[in-house]
């Protein structure tokens, strides 16, 4: 008998302790999430900011109020969501400063977020930084692109004879001298033809991309009578073929 009310006494004391900690958890405010979005300016990623920024709590529907801090002065209070306050550094001291919230619920209970600290820069710092990242960026990209054209350079040189390689724009037979070379990436596009420079004879003109056959062709050509031009046509004549071509293309 004894040991029946033993047993039942504890689990009494069980379900009054589940009760007591279901009752503290719902007591227990909401966390509060505090977000710094960048809305124009310079935000590096050492916590240096410079222009126009937005704060906003994440759980609008769970309070009724909110204040938002910088250090311990306070920036705004907004009684409705949405709780999200617009600011611009230049508004406030330069320097460290620590950036948080305080939420209210509707039962009167107040929950703090946790900070975020950021350094404001004057509007001159924040320029600066803008720049130095600008030239980063600048810089990259040029050394990007002069890779970019060196690799074009390498994978194009091909002013070799039979068995050259013509490169990624391909060949093409200059029509002075008639020899093939590999058109270069410098070469200006006009649609249908590029206006390149022959490096045998040095002349410039418009070409076209040709097929491997009549490169091979031009090639053995040159060889037999390098210094015989492969055409003799005349400089109206060849606009003239160009031009008829063209419409082919």
């Amino acid at each position: 008998m004894k040991t029946r009310s033993l047993g039942l006494l504890v689990f009494l004391m069980a379900a009054l302790l589940a009760v007591a900690d279901r009752v503290s958890a719902q007591a227990d405010p909401p966390p509060l999430s505090l977000s710094l979005r960048r809305d124009w300016g310079y935000g590096g990623l050492d916590g240096r900011i410079q222009g126009r920024f937005t704060l906003r709590v994440k759980e609008e529907s769970l309070f009724v109020r909110v204040v938002f801090y910088l250090d311990e002065t306070e920036m705004a209070v907004l009684d409705e969501p949405p709780f999200a306050f617009r600011f611009h550094t230049g508004d406030y001291p330069p320097g460290e400063h620590r950036l948080w919230a305080q939420a209210f619920t509707a039962e009167g209970e107040t929950v703090a977020s946790e900070p975020i600290y950021a350094y404001f820069l004057t509007d001159e710092e924040g320029r600066e930084a803008t720049t130095r990242i600008l030239i980063v960026v600048g810089g990259l990209s040029l050394v990007s692109t002069v890779l970019a054209g060196l690799m074009l350079v390498v994978l194009g040189r091909s002013e070799k004879s039979a068995g050259g390689s013509y490169g990624l724009l391909g060949g093409t037979i200059c029509p002075h001298c008639g020899k093939p070379y590999a058109m270069h990436f410098y070469a200006p596009n006009l649609v249908t033809h590029r206006f390149d420079r022959c490096p045998h004879c040095g002349r410039w003109a418009l070409v076209r991309r040709q097929p491997l056959d009549a490169l091979r062709a031009a090639e053995g050509g040159a060889e037999d009578n390098p210094q015989a031009p492969a055409s003799q046509e005349t400089e109206e004549e060849r606009l003239r073929r160009l031009l008829d071509e063209s419409r082919y293309e």
